[in-house]
């Protein structure tokens, strides 16, 4: 506003003492804005060094919970008895891991050369080779399951050859 009348005092030539008049109140509303911004600034630089302190503080206290906390945890945890326990559960699930590959071995005794199977199956492909005939003889007459267990006959043996093992 004081810039206006400035201007406009020296547009109607108004007298050189309202001019210096005008003039300074500018100066003087400039300087009083200056002033301002800076203390304003000033404010924002502490409102931030106070939160920054507030941090700090926050980080320092946390800090010191955490360590309060394991101190605590490591009074109360014995290393070592963490180690055996860690070393008994490393040694059950090794032990564990041999039984089921023991479980799962194959029992058959067949053993399978890859190479073999590879060429026989590339024989048959190429017709080379024929198949083995599937007999179609009825087999013999399976015997039941008795009560006793006297007789060695099972389901899954005939009976003719279960009476000739014994």
């Amino acid at each position: 506003m004081a810039k206006r009348q400035l201007e406009y005092s020296i547009r109607t030539k108004e007298s050189k003492r309202s001019q210096l008049y005008y003039l300074k109140k500018k100066k003087l509303l400039e300087h009083h804005l200056n002033s301002a911004s800076q203390r304003l600034l000033a404010l924002n630089q502490q409102q931030l060094n106070l939160e920054s302190i507030k941090m700090t503080a926050l980080h320092f206290e946390t800090i010191k919970q955490t360590t309060f906390t394991l101190k605590n945890y490591m009074k109360q945890t014995d290393v070592d008895k963490v180690e055996q326990m860690a070393d008994s559960l490393a040694d059950y699930i090794a032990e564990s891991t041999d039984i089921q590959n023991i479980l799962t071995r194959d029992v058959s005794g067949l053993d399978f050369d890859e190479s073999e199977l590879e060429a026989e199956l590339h024989q048959l492909e190429t017709g080379d080779i024929s198949l083995p005939v599937v007999p179609t003889h009825i087999p013999p007459q399976l015997s039941d399951v008795e009560d006793d267990d006297t007789n060695a006959s099972t389901p899954l043996i005939p009976v003719a050859l279960a009476t000739q093992a014994f």
